[in-house]
């Protein structure tokens, strides 16, 4: 589960591993991330070259940036997915869960 104040900046800093919890190796392999609310509409969208890195691809790690614009999205609990898609056109879900905003008092600071 994430949790993050609406109009906060964040690093998820992530390591990609298999079901006996080692870490996948993302050489050759494209990423993408998004948050969604019940009904399945995209509110944060994060790809490699857009918000996405690949840190060390042989040990499975990547980094999501997320900006203030991203995370405003009225409070609430979403559901958020990992897919990392291998040289072969293999889609894997790597991650999924709870993503949830909770309110901010400074919201409307710039």
């Amino acid at each position: 589960m994430v949790e993050i104040y609406r109009r906060n900046s964040r690093v998820l800093n992530l390591t990609v591993t298999d079901e006996a919890d080692a870490a996948v190796d993302l050489t050759g392999c494209t990423v993408h991330w998004v948050v969604c609310d019940a009904v399945g509409t995209a509110l944060i969208e994060k790809s490699m070259g857009a918000g996405i890195t690949i840190e060390n691809a042989t040990a499975g790690q990547i980094r999501i940036d997320l900006a203030p614009d991203d995370t405003d999205i009225p409070p609430g609990t979403y559901q958020h997915e990992l897919l990392v898609i291998d040289e072969n056109g293999n889609r894997y879900t790597a991650l999924a869960g709870q993503f949830t905003v909770l309110p901010s008092l400074t919201v409307d600071i710039p």
